[in-house]
């Protein structure tokens, strides 16, 4: 099928949307798990469907979808440290969400869209974890891995350890590189403390909540659905092949 050239990166950048404001009011809720779970879920969404960032031709909506995301992630963060939560103890997986979201800042600086919430990231990371050995770091992963596994079904689980495979032997080709470093290696710690109005969620939400207000929030040709799913053959047949 072939609709148009940008269908699919406003697909995604309409189930970011849907994710950012389910994100956004689980902050104003003080939430702070829930916002977590769906930071940590739009994270990895946002990297691995880079369609939305490359694909779409409305550079002023991928720019403020990346500052929203910044900051919802920033004002989360520092909620979590001024609680005293901002621990992997607490939240097993926020490495790979600290992680996941310098990669996200860092393929964004090339296109000068987005916020400094990396840089925010690295320092956290620097701090949270800069004092524990790579070779202790590692283990951990291994461990809450390999625990996660067990709780999914045999098929899936032969399926990932496969593929867990092929990643050890690519990480232990990084490893045995002189200059590798770890991910928050040249953050700043305590950089979240400081004021930058990319991070004052009420003023960027603000804007971005205003700028989608005026944009279209369905496709336009075709019945009004971004879910190539829920078209009828009689709705795909203008675009089919």
């Amino acid at each position: 099928m072939y609709i148009y050239n940008d269908y699919h990166a406003y697909g995604v950048l309409d189930l970011i949307d849907k994710r950012l404001r389910s994100t956004h009011y689980r902050i104003l809720k003080k939430d702070w798990p829930g916002a977590m779970a769906y930071l940590e879920a739009l994270t990895h969404f946002m990297n691995a469907e880079t369609v939305w960032s490359i694909g779409a031709d409305d550079g002023e909506q991928v720019d403020l979808t990346l500052k929203a995301y910044g900051a919802c992630l920033v004002a989360t963060l520092r909620a979590l440290k001024k609680n005293g939560e901002l621990t992997s103890e607490k939240y097993p997986s926020l490495e790979y969400i600290l992680k996941g979201a310098v990669e996200l800042g860092h393929g964004a600086r090339g296109c000068d869209i987005g916020s400094d919430f990396d840089l925010v990231c690295k320092g956290i990371g620097k701090r949270v974890f800069g004092r524990m050995p790579r070779e202790e770091a590692r283990a951990l992963h291994d461990a809450r891995f390999h625990a996660w596994l067990q709780t999914l079904p045999e098929d899936e689980r032969k399926v990932i350890t496969e593929d867990e495979r092929e990643a050890e032997v690519e990480v232990a080709e990084l490893a045995s590189k002189e200059d590798e470093k770890p991910w928050w290696f040249d953050g700043m710690e305590g950089i979240e403390e400081e004021r930058n109005p990319d991070f004052s969620l009420s003023r960027v939400w603000n804007e971005y909540k205003e700028f989608m207000a005026d944009t279209p929030n369905s496709p336009f040709y075709g019945p009004p659905i971004w879910d190539l799913d829920k078209w009828t053959e009689a709705d795909k047949k203008p675009y089919a092949f």
